[in-house]
């Protein structure tokens, strides 16, 4: 629907284009490489979503988001920061915790924690790439 819209395609033989070019799309990406990230906090296997639109940063260091169910003692609340987001501006907290490693490579990072996630983690748009996909 968006590529017809984009291209304001109004008849049947730039439909007929347009579905092989969205055909053809999908066919290359399901042949790209899917290397899968293992990402571990506290050595635990964290399931992931690499979000491209992560831009959160505090004090020159990435901010991962944790679904709430991780939240304990070892995670120190540092400060509240305020973030862009679709909605608005919010206000969230920033905690230090442990090392992130993804693959073998360690990551110091910040922590936000919510409870609206589906994933364990939403990883910052600077760890990961495009090949992150759930563990």
């Amino acid at each position: 629907v968006g590529v017809l819209e984009i291209f304001e395609i109004r008849n049947m033989v730039l439909l007929v284009i347009s579905t092989i070019f969205i055909i053809g799309l999908g066919i290359i990406i399901s042949f790209r490489n899917k290397d899968e990230l293992v990402v571990k906090v506290n050595n635990k296997n964290m399931n992931v979503l690499y979000d491209s639109g992560n831009y959160t940063i505090y004090n020159k260091l990435p901010v991962v988001y944790l679904h709430q169910k991780y939240f304990s003692k070892i995670y120190k609340y540092i400060d509240k920061i305020s973030i862009n987001t679709i909605g608005g501006v919010s206000m969230i907290d920033i905690y230090e915790g442990p090392t992130l490693k993804i693959n073998n490579t360690e990551f110091k990072v910040y922590y936000a924690f919510s409870d609206v996630i589906e994933f364990d983690m939403i990883l910052h748009k600077d760890l990961g790439g495009i090949r992150c996909l759930s563990y």
